[in-house]
């Protein structure tokens, strides 16, 4: 993996009136990697019956056109607040001073819209050998025909991540944070009721709000970082006489994240998320960061499919049904606490001005929606004439006409606000001619 960017220039801006920078050819990612594939199959029993599975696979993470390139490296988006003093709506300040002024506050980043370059790569995170994010899959499984046309087959699967980077803000330390609490409000639909003590949680302090200095470097220079999933899977394949199909089966597993020594170190990389594993490699203003919640593990978590199909012998009639059932929703909370609430528990109000702070209520993983299940149907006829086959079908998309909730609002505001649901019944249907 090689890339490299042709001579670049970025010009003066509305709210960058002073920014005039040029860039010339620059090289990037020189990557060597390489990804192994192996599988091997035993005849357990000699019988040709029973066959025993494994395999291994190495697969990198891809990168996008625009990374590394060096304008990114400038501070093209900031945050600030402001304060609507007089009630016209317009933030009464001068947009492009990064200090406090007027009606405005501080701006989160004070390189923004300036010459200077806020972000870096160390070296060691793009260039050599095995140096790309990479996912391991590792399947052992057991494949067993019953008697003719029936079979079994069963198998464990393991998937694991390695070559994290994150985002260390040089320009700030463990030091540069204050920590503090908030009591998430009593609600029925929360755990325990509600009412419990969320802490753990940090904020920048006041005199290195919009101080940026961003370097990316490998997670494993600042402690272990983990991602990785373990499931299993079954299924039965049946192919019967008169021309009846069966198949089944399900699939589960888990999923186990943590960051918790790296965020110990860089309270910062809890400020984008909870997705750990991300390629995004972008500047961020580190405000309020959730602690608690840098080690998660779901529930194990279970699809189940199976499908039928059965040609009516003489009539020619093709019918058909496939049933699916998976899991709902993962449920957040996010809850907007205002500086009021959290001063006390601070010692000081939040800095950069900010009159509030959105805080997680419960962890990724803990709440999910209700399981959604649908069932198609297909029923055809096979018409003949001549040398051309024609199929005739009508095809029926949740039959049982389910409503179950796919999405939720995570806005405690509003939450538990269905956002979206299963599609409505629906009908289609289609010719098919083959000659």
């Amino acid at each position: 993996l090689g890339t490299y960017f042709p001579e670049q220039t970025v010009g003066p801006a509305v709210l960058a009136p002073g920014r005039n920078v040029s860039f010339p050819e620059t090289s990037y990612y020189d990557m060597n990697d390489l990804s192994p594939r192996v599988g091997v199959a035993y005849d357990l029993f000699g019988t040709g019956k029973t066959a025993l599975k494994a395999s291994f696979g190495k697969y990198l993470a891809g990168y996008g056109a625009t990374d590394g390139n060096p304008v990114n490296n400038l501070s093209e988006t900031t945050t600030r607040t402001w304060t609507d003093a007089n009630h016209n709506y317009f933030p009464d300040c001068d947009l492009t001073n990064p200090l406090s002024n007027g009606e405005c506050a501080a701006m989160a980043n004070s390189a923004f819209g300036t010459n200077r370059l806020t972000s870096s790569a160390a070296q060691t995170t793009i260039a050599g050998s095995g140096k790309r994010l990479y996912n391991d899959e590792f399947t052992v499984g057991i494949q067993h025909q019953l008697w003719s046309g029936v079979a079994i087959s069963g198998a464990y699967v393991r998937r694991w991540f390695g070559n994290f980077t994150v985002t260390d803000n040089l320009a700030t330390a463990v030091s540069d944070y204050s920590m503090f609490s908030v009591v998430a409000p009593i609600d029925a639909r929360l755990p325990g009721g509600g009412g419990y003590t969320v802490s753990g949680l940090a904020n920048l302090n006041p005199n290195k709000v919009g101080q940026v200095n961003n370097q990316i470097n490998f997670s494993q220079n600042y402690g272990d970082q983990i991602q990785h999933w373990n499931g299993f899977e079954t299924a039965i394949s049946m192919r019967l006489p008169h021309s009846v199909i069966v198949q089944g089966g399900f699939n589960t597993g888990r999923t186990l994240t943590d960051n918790c020594q790296i965020a110990a170190q860089l309270p910062e990389v809890q400020a984008v998320g909870y997705e750990i594993l991300s390629l995004d490699r972008r500047a961020v203003s580190a405000g309020v960061t959730n602690m608690p919640f840098c080690r998660t593990q779901t529930p194990f978590l279970t699809d189940y499919k199976a499908l039928g199909t059965y040609t009516i012998p003489h009539a020619e009639v093709l019918v058909a049904a496939a049933f699916q059932s998976f899991p709902g929703p993962e449920i957040l909370a996010n809850y907007v606490v205002p500086n009021s609430v959290i001063a006390p528990s601070l010692g000081r109000s939040l800095s950069g001005g900010a009159a509030n702070a959105t805080v997680a209520l419960i962890a990724p993983g803990a709440m999910y929606g209700d399981r959604a299940s649908m069932l198609d149907l297909r029923v055809g006829k096979i018409l003949r004439f001549g040398r051309t086959r024609t199929t005739v079908s009508v095809d029926v998309f949740n039959a049982l006409n389910s409503n179950t909730v796919t999405q939720y609002n995570n806005q405690y505001a509003a939450w538990l606000t269905p956002t979206s649901i299963v599609g409505a019944r629906l009908f289609k249907f289609s010719v098919q001619a083959d000659f």
